[in-house]
């Protein structure tokens, strides 16, 4: 049986008679039990911390899950973005080849104009030149027109060109004088044909009489080739008479292959003839 026990002297079980030199570190508090079917003040708290705990975890999950979605969506951003950097990466290096070939070709292209530029005042020369020669081979050519060819004159001996040259001029005006006025007939002797006359003149004189000059069926001089022509025109004429005249007499006798035979024989003699003053006329 346990006895119960006063307090001793020394205890004070109410506190507010303590004295003043007693720390407060002694004094402990103890909380009455409350009796059962009664609330604690702190009930309707901890309902509200419950809930406000709940929310807060739902407003987490809410985040969380936004978050993983911006995340994925900003890694899908980031591999675009890898894959638009290596796109553009491989554009510039291609760009830059591409510009690397286009400066060697304009830098080729630059020194071949270099080398032709250097070339090109070469060749403006050359071609004023050129240009200058061939006028002055046309303006010769043109002073030549009327010149005189002498062939089988002796060739001078002399110590200096001026002796030679002045030793030529005497040569060639002795030769000039000893051509004399003469008139040839040309062309076989027919009594029914015209014969065209050839006329050779001193040159010294050629310009005084060249009016008097007049042959039969000629108006003026006349050089070999419009001789050579004039004797085919009138061959032409003989050979048209001398056709006919034979057809005449080959229809009054009767004899119609002759005929054929000389109209053959006749267009052989024509073409030849027409091919002979074709070929003098060139």
């Amino acid at each position: 049986m346990s006895v119960q026990r006063s307090p001793t002297g020394g205890s004070q079980p109410d506190i507010s008679k303590m004295s003043d030199l007693v720390s407060d570190s002694s004094i402990t508090f103890r909380k009455r039990k409350l009796p059962f079917g009664v609330e604690c003040a702190c009930s309707e708290e901890l309902g509200g911390m419950r809930s406000e705990l709940s929310r807060i975890s739902s407003l987490l999950e809410k985040y969380i899950v936004s978050n993983e979605l911006i995340l994925k969506t900003m890694q899908e951003n980031i591999t675009d973005i890898k894959n638009q950097i290596a796109d553009i990466k491989l554009t510039n290096e291609r760009s830059h080849s591409a510009m690397q070939v286009k400066m060697e070709s304009l830098e080729s292209d630059l020194n071949k104009l270099k080398i032709s530029s250097k070339s090109a005042p070469i060749t403006l020369e050359n071609e004023l030149i050129l240009g200058e020669q061939i006028i002055q081979e046309i303006q010769q050519r043109k002073n030549r027109e009327k010149n005189i060819v002498l062939v089988g004159l002796p060739e001078q001996i002399a110590s200096t060109p001026e002796d030679r040259l002045s030793k030529d001029e005497a040569e060639v005006f002795k030769t000039i004088s000893s051509v004399k006025e003469s008139k040839n007939r040309t062309g076989s002797s027919t009594i029914d044909v015209h014969k065209p006359s050839l006329w050779y003149y001193k040159l010294l004189t050629f310009l005084e009489k060249k009016n008097d000059v007049k042959g039969k069926g000629l108006d003026s001089l006349m050089g070999d080739a419009e001789v050579e022509q004039q004797i085919g025109r009138t061959n032409q004429k003989k050979l048209t008479r001398e056709r006919n005249i034979e057809i005449k007499k080959e229809k009054q006798k009767g004899t119609e292959g002759k005929l054929m035979h000389s109209e053959y024989m006749w267009a052989r003699k024509w073409k030849k003839l027409v091919s002979s003053e074709i070929s003098l006329r060139n």
